[in-house]
This record gives structure tokens, C-alpha cells and sequence, in this order.
């Protein structure tokens, strides 16, 4: 029905998919080294804050990158949009928010 649509992946439940690999006393630096991907300002600076990440941590946890490699296409979509067009993505991507849009349009059924 809509021939350019693209689909982005959650990146919080990418996110939470990958701690479930990791002990409690990496979780924190694991995420900050994440938050360098997911964070970057471009697909190249993402690209290669991915390839730190592989680095560092790809001996201990090598599931983490093998998923993202798997979905990174669908991850990083929203480098094509400005950086204003994300914070509104992001602000959609919130669960809570989302909870709440479903709750407020049903009162209208």
C-alpha cells in the first residue's frame, strides 16, 4: 500500500535484547558503549562505534553484534532524517507514550 515505507527498529528493545547477554557488573559499560552507536551523529560515526564496540567487547558477548549486525539496516534508519525528526521518533518510541495515544484514541471507538 505504501511502496516507500521503511521500517525502523525499536532501538530501547534492541537495547534489551542485548543486556540479556551481559553480567551485572558489565551492564553499565556495555551500555555507555552502545549509547556511542545508537548516539552518534551519522551512520558513519555509528559504523564506526560499532566497530569499537566489536573491539572491546565482541570476545566476552559476541551475541550482542551478531544481532545488530543482523538487523543493523533496520536500526539505523533514522540517520536518513534530521536530527529534529529523531527527537520526535524517539519521543514515539517511548512505550509509555504510546500506552498512553492507544488509551486516549480508544475512548473515541
Amino acid at each position: 500500500m505504501f511502496p516507500k515505507t521503511k521500517n525502523q527498529l525499536c532501538i530501547v528493545h534492541q537495547i534489551r535484547n542485548s543486556c540479556k547477554f551481559v553480567t551485572y557488573k558489565d551492564r553499565k559499560a556495555v551500555c555507555a558503549d552502545l549509547k556511542e552507536i545508537y548516539g552518534a551523529v551519522n551512520l558513519e560515526d555509528a559504523e564506526f562505534a560499532k566497530e569499537e564496540f566489536r573491539e572491546k567487547w565482541d570476545r566476552k558477548y559476541p551475541n550482542i553484534l551478531k544481532s545488530w549486525d543482523r538487523n543493523w539496516s533496520e536500526l539505523t534508519i533514522f540517520f536518513e532524517y534530521p536530527p529534529e525528526i529523531r527527537k520526535i521518533t524517539d519521543m514515539f518510541d517511548n512505550p509509555t507514550l504510546a500506552y498512553q495515544i492507544g488509551d486516549a484514541s480508544r475512548q473515541f471507538d
